[in-house]
């Protein structure tokens, strides 16, 4: 069987800030990647949430039965033994990084990336997907 893949599709760019990116429907592929870069010396911590619900829930309000969404798991491409919990994020602490980080996706209709911290520089965040 073949490869397929979707359009690259950003979901945060050069987010400066605290906050939510754009969400991003993932419910044709089995295999999401993170492709992670930051600038201007970033301090910051983000956090990837996905949502199994038909409809896009609302990020920036608190997960419910009815709002359905969680933070899941990442790990570094570099490093696959360095599982990430999505409740803690991946922090960036004055270097800056160009990562590819694989998402834990049993299963997901909606992406979202959230910079939970900031005290400086910008984060690009570009998810890609594939089916084999």
């Amino acid at each position: 069987m073949s490869r397929t893949s979707e359009a690259d599709k950003t979901i945060l760019s050069a987010k400066a800030a605290t906050g939510w990116g754009t969400a991003q429907l993932a419910r044709s592929s089995r295999h999401l990647v993170l492709s992670v870069s930051t600038t201007g010396t970033a301090t910051l911590t983000f956090k990837v949430a996905k949502s199994n619900s038909d409809a896009i829930p609302d990020f920036t309000s608190a997960a419910t039965a009815a709002n359905h969404w969680d933070y899941v798991a990442v790990y570094d491409e570099n490093d696959p033994s360095s599982i990430i919990a999505g409740d803690t994020g991946v922090a960036v602490a004055g270097t800056d990084i160009v990562k590819n980080y694989i998402i834990n996706t049993d299963y997901a209709e909606h992406v979202n990336v959230q910079v939970t911290a900031f005290t400086q520089g910008s984060v690009t965040a570009v998810l890609s997907s594939v089916n084999d």
